[in-house]
């Protein structure tokens, strides 16, 4: 049950997501009738700082023309495409795994920073 208005509401539903770890990257992407651009791949250099188990360091604008790279923003495009993005700017979350998976963590529709 949630409280904070002034009334209740019950919700017989959750979600429930995995744990993803590996490298995280952000994926600016633009798009215009269904085609889209990628504008910038970044890495996230997250490490163990001050007892938490990461802290984010750094982004920085890695090559997109990498085997990596190329997965990454194939991955993102392809989520875009499930959600139904034709237009605008997007900004995409993956993870990719020791396997070399890649994991959505989000899509907002903005840029990265």
């Amino acid at each position: 049950t949630i409280f904070g208005s002034m009334h209740a509401e019950t919700h017989d539903s959750v979600l429930v997501q995995q744990f993803a770890s590996g490298t995280e990257y952000a994926v600016d992407i633009v798009s215009k009738a269904g085609r889209h651009k990628v504008a910038a791949l970044w890495r996230y250099d997250k490490r163990p700082a001050n007892g938490a188990p990461f802290v984010y360091h750094a982004t920085e604008v890695v090559d997109a023309d990498t085997r990596v790279g190329r997965a990454v923003c194939e991955y993102a495009m392809e989520a875009l495409d499930a959600l139904n993005v034709h237009w605008g700017m997007s900004h995409t979350e993956v993870i990719v795994d020791g396997d070399g998976s890649p994991r959505l963590v989000e899509v907002n529709w903005r840029q990265h920073n």
